[in-house]
């Protein structure tokens, strides 16, 4: 079977599986069109005319969106970051090593909410309250007063 047939990528729930997982890997359309051995302009194709790839491309991008909204999300209201620390209790000699031992050790912090993300976060959810511009409505409606000025003496 020829690799880039569009029935072999359709036809087969794990082949989409697999176009899912590379669009959430932040491939884009020119790089899942290399993995998938066909030309971008083939895939394009594909896409316009076959539902099934261009939902599994759709899929990939919604799960991609939502990883880093949740990240976003932590960052704006702070979290608990568990890490493994390595500590060396020897001594260094000519920058090596020697004597001692490794020890792991597992360090909880608390990672503060980070302003900026905060700041992105309202504006783009709370547009209405947190933009930086607010939109004025002017009413132009209003009648017009004439002052007598006739323009060519106005521009003297």
């Amino acid at each position: 079977m020829a690799a880039g047939k569009w029935q072999m990528w359709e036809g087969d729930p794990a082949q989409l599986e697999r176009i899912t997982n590379w669009a959430a890997n932040g491939l884009n359309n020119e790089e899942i069109a290399r993995s998938m051995g066909v030309h971008r302009d083939t895939l394009r194709r594909w896409i316009e005319a076959h539902s099934g790839i261009c939902d599994a491309i759709k899929r990939g991008r919604m799960l991609a969106c939502e990883v880093v909204e949740n990240a976003l999300f932590k960052r704006a209201t702070g979290m608990t970051v568990t890490e493994t620390v390595e500590e060396f209790d020897g001594v260094l000699e000519n920058g090596k090593p020697a004597g001692g031992s490794i020890k792991k050790r597992t360090v909880t912090r608390q990672v503060p909410p980070d302003t900026a993300a905060i700041i992105f976060y309202l504006k783009n959810r709370m547009p209405d309250r947190y933009a930086d511009r607010r939109e004025t409505k002017v009413d132009v409606s209003a009648p017009v007063i004439s002052l007598g000025i006739e323009p060519a003496r106005a521009e003297q």
